[in-house]
């Protein structure tokens, strides 16, 4: 079995401007991209423009998941409110107001309107159900924008969560055809962890979309259903208490040379017209922006794939942080 993590390799214009301006003596006021040579001020702005699309491309991708299954709720409360029998009600209670009393007619309606309303009242409770939904997709969509805020601003803010719930919430985000093809098996270890303390809103993302990559992977499979187990433990190094945690999957496997290239930007094995190939990167750059590492491990075709995500439970020296009131 194979694995391979997020690696640094590529000469983008990001790391050569890192390079220049960290080595002035190497480059002094140029530096060589593509074999030309460019003002470090040049670069400088290219590697900005660069670092605020891809931004902005990882905002729109979580943004866009988190809508798929809101837009879903608000389709399925508006037809049970169409579907209300409120117009019946009105019907009967006019024609009740205007029927003589203790007639059979005026009994008929009578029970009719005890079922209506019997009726009714399901229809608002299922509709409330269907609110509670959306009101945690919206909260998880202001999640991520203020998460995007406090990024602008160096800062994150770390809270206490039990894993368990965290997944949970990351799975209400993932679009519910995608969802369906998943039984989404949580180890013990995850309860038994009890309350840690990461990133949340990030985390969240992060597991949305490993979450996701797994339901893709059982339906390129082939097959209607899948299971995803999740497990976690913590890691004692000398940098400290590490969170690892992993998500097997038993879909289409990962081909050893694909297995090479999947963090990387824009890479896909989907079709370009339904997969964007930025929810993985995105996974990545966020992962080590948090101090962490990302890898995968496949056996290959159709044996499935496993993402290990390790992440510092308490931030890195260098990671401004922001603790949750």
């Amino acid at each position: 079995m194979s694995g391979h993590g997020l690696r640094g390799t590529d000469r983008d214009l990001i790391g050569v401007f890192a390079e220049g301006a960290l080595d002035g003596s190497r480059f002094g006021p140029v530096a060589d991209v593509g074999g030309s040579a460019v003002s470090v001020d040049v670069v400088h702005l290219m590697a900005f423009d660069a670092g605020v699309a891809e931004i902005a491309s990882g905002v729109l991708h979580n943004l866009g998941n988190a809508m798929t299954p809101l837009r879903v709720d608000v389709a399925a409360l508006q037809e049970k409110l169409r579907d209300a029998p409120t117009a019946d009600i009105d019907l009967v209670l006019a024609e009740l107001d205007s029927a003589p009393s203790a007639t059979l007619r005026k009994t008929e309606l009578e029970a009719y309107l005890r079922l209506t309303s019997r009726e009714l009242a399901e229809t608002v409770a299922s509709a409330q159900v269907d609110l509670d939904a959306i009101a945690r997709n919206t909260q998880s969509i202001q999640a991520v924008l203020s998460e995007q805020a406090l990024r602008s601003r160096s800062e994150r803010v770390y809270e206490s969560v039990l894993l368990p719930e965290l997944v949970e919430q990351s799975a209400a985000l993932v679009p519910p055809q995608s969802r369906q093809r998943l039984s989404i098996d949580l180890d013990t270890s995850l309860r038994e962890l009890g309350s840690v303390r990461v990133p949340r809103t990030a985390l969240q993302q992060v597991f949305q979309n490993f979450i996701l990559n797994a339901a893709e992977a059982v339906r390129d499979a082939g097959r209607e259903h899948g299971t995803l187990r999740i497990v976690a433990n913590v890691l004692d190094d000398p940098r400290g208490k590490r969170l690892h945690v992993t998500f097997a999957d038993d879909g289409v496997g990962i081909r050893d040379r694909n297995l090479r290239r999947i963090f990387e930007k824009g890479f896909s094995t989907k079709p370009r017209a339904t997969n964007s190939g930025i929810g993985l990167h995105w996974c990545a750059n966020t992962v080590r922006a948090l101090g962490g590492e990302i890898s995968a491990e496949s056996p290959g075709p159709l044996g499935g794939a496993i993402l290990h995500m390790i992440l510092p439970l308490q931030p890195a020296d260098d990671s401004p942080l922001t603790q949750a009131a």
